[in-house]
């Protein structure tokens, strides 16, 4: 139901009919893994044999940041760039900032949103970095005092566990997330960050600054999210 190249007839009858399969064969199945309590829950009504494996990161990935004063006035967005991620307003969000550079990591999957961000003027905030190896990632966010997680409020983000906020929590850098209900609750109950309107570049941009003008409460906020990740707290319940 959130695929913009489907007319709304297609995806409403794929949808009705994905779901008639998706019943049908897992019923039939000895058992079920999900990715989320959310998606676990679902399917606990279809087959009883289901239980979730949340899709963490590997602690052992981000173990080496950096002391908080080395780092640089830099907020890192990594993952697949497009639209409903939330490309064009975390882009815009610089206009709102002073003295902060953009650590963009990943690959642009529409042409028009490339051409439309990159036309922007704050464009020239922006490290353009590409697509990096597990290494690569985290150096940038080694160097990097915030991490963003801006998905735009789609049907299949409003209920998801973006890995990328647990690497950033991993990583020890607050985050900036959507505010969403589940997304709330988890930032909210670790303090790792802060929750804001996904499609308001201003209010992305205000939250940066204030996280850069206030290392102090910036840098606890991100040994909270380290130290949720630790302890292997039940996210997202």
């Amino acid at each position: 139901m959130g695929k913009p190249y489907l007319s709304k007839p297609t995806r409403f009858a794929l949808s009705k009919l994905c779901t008639l399969y998706e019943r049908w064969a897992c019923r039939n199945f000895d058992a079920i893994i999900t990715a989320t309590p959310y998606i676990r829950d679902k399917f606990l009504r279809i087959n009883r044999n289901t239980v979730d494996v949340n899709n963490f990161p590997l602690l052992d990935e981000f173990s080496n940041t950096s002391e908080w004063a080395k780092k640089q006035n830099e907020v890192a967005y990594v993952g697949g760039i497009a639209r409903i991620r939330g490309a064009e307003e975390i882009v815009g969000a610089l206009k709102y900032t002073q003295g902060v550079r953009l650590n963009l990591a990943g690959q642009f999957s529409e042409k028009a949103v490339e051409r439309k961000v990159k036309s922007h003027p704050a464009w020239s905030k922006v490290n353009e970095l590409g697509f990096l190896n597990r290494h690569q990632v985290n150096d940038v966010l080694t160097r990097s005092k915030v991490g963003l997680v801006t998905l735009h409020p789609a049907i299949n983000y409003l209920d998801a566990l973006p890995v990328k906020m647990f690497e950033y929590m991993a990583a020890g850098i607050p985050v900036i997330a959507s505010n969403f209900p589940i997304l709330n609750e988890i930032v909210e109950s670790a303090q790792c960050g802060l929750c804001v309107d996904p499609l308001d570049p201003k209010a992305i941009g205000e939250a940066v600054q204030y996280l850069i003008d206030h290392p102090e409460e910036a840098k606890k906020m991100g040994e909270n999210g380290r130290l949720a990740v630790e302890g292997k707290i039940q996210l997202g319940k």
